[in-house]
């Protein structure tokens, strides 16, 4: 089954729908599920060029087979301005087209787009779709709701996978974005921590960036806990990475997702714009024999 919960501006919202017309054949025989990540695909203001992001897409629709695309934010710079949308949809029309629909979590610049889908799937995946522009914030009602999301899903799904625009652990040394990271771990990691979640999901500091296994503050000691990716999917100008002991691997260069989950083992590829492998690393599931 696969799940997904979104917080919308602090309010909870959770529904059921048919799979959409469109969505790929999965592989019930081998139980494996695969889908693509991307994130931060706007184009530079000051341009409003999107041909870079639509290369990105045809080379992310080529990979493999495609069940389902989750996009992590900042897909446009003004959510209001139709020409720029209407750009960014032409040039992601490759990736979705046979999908049909995306699964998307809200950023700082598109904080109106957001779908809430929940659809059966042979590999037993998770996603919680959070607003961390809210989560910034950390209210009582949305650590609450977060809190009956994950308590009420996790005994359903084998993988936990949470997607949202902001960093848990921060990449470049940006004082506002430490100071959400900062509230978010205090209040939030410790929930996701006892739901077992196994990775996270994130953009918004426009760079490539995996963090060692994570538990609180810093790397598990034991090499078990919960893995971050950044993925930055379009034009904008990367940002400078600061030193941080807990990062494994960091690019500043445009990139995506390709995961293939089966109920025993998730496996994440990076690739470039030019569809080169450039990271990798998979997660076996305790107890699967894998």
């Amino acid at each position: 089954m696969l799940l997904i919960a979104i917080l919308l501006a602090g309010c909870a919202y959770t529904g059921q729908a048919p799979t959409p017309p469109g969505l790929p054949a999965q592989d019930e025989d081998t139980g494996s599920y695969s889908f693509v990540f991307i994130a931060d695909a706007q184009a530079d203001p000051e341009v409003g060029d999107y041909s870079a992001f639509a290369n990105l897409a045809r080379v992310a629709a080529a990979i493999g087979p495609v069940d389902q695309l989750i996009i992590g934010g900042d897909s446009v710079n003004d959510e209001w301005n139709e020409k720029e949308n209407a750009l960014f949809s032409e040039a992601l029309s490759p990736l979705i087209s046979d999908i049909g629909y995306a699964i998307m979590a809200p950023g700082n610049h598109d904080r109106g787009m957001y779908q809430n889908i929940i659809s059966s799937n042979p590999a037993g995946l998770f996603f919680a779709v959070f607003d961390s522009n809210e989560m910034g914030a950390a209210s009582a009602q949305t650590v609450k709701w977060v809190y009956k999301q994950l308590e009420e899903t996790v005994s359903l799904s084998s993988w936990r996978i949470v997607v949202m625009h902001h960093p848990m652990w921060t990449v470049a040394d940006i004082p506002k974005d430490e100071q959400r990271a900062v509230t978010m771990r205090e209040y939030f990691l410790p929930l996701l921590e006892e739901a077992e979640v196994d990775l996270i999901l994130c953009g918004h500091q426009h760079l490539y960036a995996r963090t060692l296994p994570m538990r609180g503050e810093g790397a598990a000691s034991d090499g078990t806990g919960i893995v971050q990716v950044m993925v930055s999917s379009g034009a904008k100008q990367a940002y400078h990475a600061g030193k941080r002991d807990y990062i494994s691997v960091t690019e500043p260069i445009q990139s995506f997702l390709y995961v293939t989950a089966t109920k025993a083992r998730l496996t994440v590829t990076a690739y470039n714009a030019d569809g080169e492998v450039f990271d990798s690393f998979s997660i076996a599931k305790e107890g699967s024999g894998d």
